[in-house]
């Protein structure tokens, strides 16, 4: 009595086998993490476009992905004039780039000098007379430049070997 299996003959076996199953769910997955990427990226554009720098969200439309509604609300916001102009100048990437540079500038010349961080700042000053010594102290305390430790300056005299042997 050799009978087939009931699950043969409904194709039970070949629409649910393990190698299909486990494809599906590979796909499903990378399907998901593909459209939790397009949001972050539609949000990440939406962001830059509320706090005064349109040009994400202009690429974002010009990519021909889909509009999120929060996007679509913003950008009926926007045609109708009600976005809020924010006043005063705008922060850039370029100008935290040049604050940070000057930031550590001055912690350098105190590195170099073997001095505190208050004389490397008259220092700088004197070097650079068309900054004022209370705005280079906002971009030290922006980045926490403090004044260098023994171990920093130890590091900066000797700087560690990248000799390598195999």
């Amino acid at each position: 009595m050799s009978e087939e299996d009931p699950k043969k003959e409904d194709g039970w076996e070949e629409f649910f086998s393990v190698d299909e199953w486990k494809r599906t769910e590979v796909l499903d997955q990378i399907a998901y993490q593909s459209r939790a990427f397009r949001r972050h990226v539609a949000r990440a554009a939406l962001r830059w476009a509320e706090m005064g720098d349109l040009r994400p969200l202009a690429d974002y439309l010009e990519s021909n992905r889909p509009i999120e509604p929060p996007m679509r609300k913003f950008l009926r916001a926007l045609a109708l004039g009600q976005v809020p102009v924010k006043s005063g100048t705008k922060k850039l990437r370029s100008d935290g780039e040049r604050r940070f540079t000057i930031a550590y500038e001055v912690k350098e010349i105190a590195l170099r000098n073997n001095s505190t961080i208050y004389k490397a700042q008259k220092i700088y000053c004197e070097r650079h007379p068309s900054m004022n010594p209370e705005t280079l102290k906002g971009y030290l305390r922006e980045f926490k430049i403090k004044t260098p430790t023994d171990r920093e300056r130890e590091e900066f005299y000797n700087p560690p070997t990248t000799d390598f042997q195999f």
